[in-house]
């Protein structure tokens, strides 16, 4: 009978019972997932019935499944240590509380996720799998942003920096660069900044934003303040810092001329920041004053966003269903098309609205899953529409759980009758024809615009029947008081009654 125990020390460890008593046999280590991260300590411990195979799970929160090797009836010992024939790593987890989400902006299928620890993941959402990591020795990671060309890779900390990853390659083990194998921060005799990685927040970092013209980096903390640095040639000096917020700041966008920063904070605040600094470009003439990190005031009901993470603001104030308040939605992203706009809940659900969802308890649906908050929701890059591809890649939609340490993924499948059956014709099954080319997605042509154009159509009726009513009823008021203003006027006065003829005195002569 062998018997099987793991702990703290990252050892398996085999015991033969031998009258009564338990007697080690042999080890087996799960191996670190590099030289410099510390060993993982064994939490959970389980064999296949009639096998030799064990699965393992570890303090990172990864699943390995370890087969031993055997040779009669007695496991194979090599140098003292239990021979395996395969060790897989079935899961990679996250270690800690997990919140740090993004899409890479020009591959398709690739993300970024950062929890609390050390460590920094690449993952490839088709494969679903783990394809570069990046570790920070004695940090904790717990937000991260690709630039919008995505050669670079934002990661901030809890003790408030912000580290640099690039995907040039910059050490003899990353032969050919890109995105994949083991990822080193810049350092500052790789750029033209003065020191790497940043470090200018004392608290943690929120929430990392690049701009679109992928000339500025905006970096919100828990300090309540946003800093804006210039990123072009990897300088990162800080241009301005945007003050304003009574609370921690949440969630940044940029507009898509990269001149507005949007803003919003945990006290319900929703900010506007000019960012504009002529990006000293000598074929624009003359600069205008610099106004960067200052509030903008203006009207930005025409704004065009590259991008809608904030929860508040006029395109996402019906996002709050029956019984949530505002801080129950702790993330929102629109989709690539503009059609839908996704939320994590403090619920464990995630929804998914159409955009924009501007209807007061906007219809929705709602998924569950998670067993924790969810913190971050990001679509997913695919494929575009091609001759090869007429209907493109699969749209994704990834969620973080927080504390589950969990990434969810999910697909979005958009319900469309054939046009044959809507216009009463064959089924769909007798459908042989190629399908249509594809047609480029807008906003102004998404089915959110129709629904809520009929929805505000109906309530301006609504709203004009009661103001007739209401002219009516205002009108019987009138003549009613008319009729109570006639009722309660003075009488005419009417002239006294004559006073009675004196009887005739009897002196009179009565008359024959």
């Amino acid at each position: 009978l062998d018997l099987l125990s793991g702990g703290g020390d990252g050892e398996i460890k085999v015991w033969k019972v031998k009258a009564g008593q338990p007697v080690h046999y042999g080890t087996c280590r799960i191996p670190r997932v590099t030289k410099r991260s510390s060993k993982p300590l064994i939490k959970a411990l389980d064999t296949f019935p009639a096998s030799d195979e064990v699965v393992v799970g570890t303090d990172k929160c990864d699943i390995w499944k370890i087969e031993l090797e055997r040779s009669g009836k007695d496991l194979v010992l090599k140098e003292g240590k239990l021979a395996h024939k395969s060790r897989q790593l079935v899961v990679k987890g996250h270690a800690d509380y997990l919140r740090g989400l993004d899409a890479h902006p020009t591959k398709d299928f690739l993300m970024a996720s950062a929890c609390k620890s050390d460590r920094v993941y690449i993952w490839n959402c088709k494969a679903k799998e783990e394809v570069a990591f990046a570790s920070f020795p004695g940090e904790q990671a717990v937000a991260c942003a690709f630039s919008s060309d995505g050669h670079r890779l934002a990661v901030g900390t809890v003790a408030g920096k912000v580290f640099i990853l690039s995907d040039a390659a910059q050490t003899p083990e990353q032969e050919e660069g890109g995105w994949a194998g083991e990822l080193f921060p810049l350092r500052a005799s790789q750029t033209q900044a003065a020191r790497m990685p940043i470090r200018d927040c004392v608290s943690e970092i929120s929430e990392l934003r690049y701009s679109p013209n992928n000339k500025m980096l905006a970096v919100a903390s828990h300090d309540q303040m946003i800093d804006i640095y210039n990123a072009v040639g990897d300088s990162y000096v800080r241009l301005a810092r945007c003050k304003g917020h009574s609370s921690t700041v949440l969630h940044v966008d940029w507009s898509t001329n990269s001149r507005v920063l949007q803003s919003t904070c945990s006290a319900r605040e929703l900010l506007y920041w000019d960012t504009w600094w002529g990006y000293d470009d000598d074929n624009l003439g003359a600069q205008p004053r610099r106004r960067i990190g200052l509030q903008n005031i203006e009207d930005q009901r025409d704004g065009r966003w590259a991008s809608w993470s904030c929860t508040l603001g006029f395109n996402v104030m019906g996002i709050y269903p029956e019984g949530y308040g505002t801080d129950d939605i702790n993330m929102v992203a629109r989709s690539p098309c503009h059609r839908f706009l996704a939320a994590a809940d403090d619920r464990g659900g995630v929804i998914l609205y159409n955009f924009p969802s501007i209807v007061d308890r906007q219809k929705h649906y709602w998924y569950a899953g998670h067993s924790s908050f969810v913190e971050n929701v990001k679509w997913i890059k695919a494929p575009m529409p091609s001759a090869k591809n007429p209907t493109g890649g699969p749209q994704l939609l990834c969620s973080a759980g927080g504390a589950d340490r969990a990434i969810f993924q999910w697909k979005l499948v958009v319900d469309v009758e054939p046009p044959e059956a809507a216009a009463g014709g064959a089924s769909g099954a007798a459908i042989t024809a190629a399908s249509p080319e594809p047609k480029r997605l807008t906003a102004l042509s998404s089915p959110s615009f129709i629904e809520q154009r009929a929805t505000l159509a109906e309530q301006s009726a609504l709203i004009q029947q009661q103001e007739e009513e209401l002219e009516s009823l205002k009108r019987r008021l009138a003549r009613h008081e008319a009729k109570r203003t006639a009722s309660r006027a003075p009488l005419d006065p009417v002239a006294e009654p004559d006073a009675p003829a004196e009887a005739p005195s009897a002196s009179h002569e009565a008359v024959s």
